[in-house]
């Protein structure tokens, strides 16, 4: 049984992808859904999977904090971040993703 599923795309795509999914469809005669699996199966193929490295936070214990106590010391007279206004936190409360829970961003001697 097939699965009807639904994703947008930007209003000033639509109409060019309308056009080349009816040009592949007429070529090839396959339906939309065809074209768009096959593209995606083909995508994967020669996309993944990606870069396979882990990210260095995951195994590298120190880099978790993006910074010490020193360097936040040494940073802390920088530019307010605008993200947090400088408190560091967003607005749910857990560290700010923009200054990285410093409140400043910025670097200026």
């Amino acid at each position: 049984m097939a699965k009807i599923k639904a994703y947008s795309l930007p209003e000033e795509e639509v109409k060019d992808f309308e056009k080349l999914l009816l040009e592949i469809g007429k070529v090839d005669r396959w339906t939309d859904s065809r074209i768009i699996l096959e593209a995606v199966k083909e995508y994967g193929k020669r996309h993944l999977p990606g870069n396979p490295q882990l990210i260095l936070p995951n195994y590298i214990p120190e880099m978790k904090t993006p910074f010490s106590e020193s360097a936040k010391e040494k940073l802390s007279w920088g530019v307010e971040c605008e993200q947090c206004q400088g408190t560091g936190k967003s607005e749910i409360g857990s560290k700010c993703h923009a200054c990285s829970g410093l409140g400043r961003i910025q670097n200026v001697q």
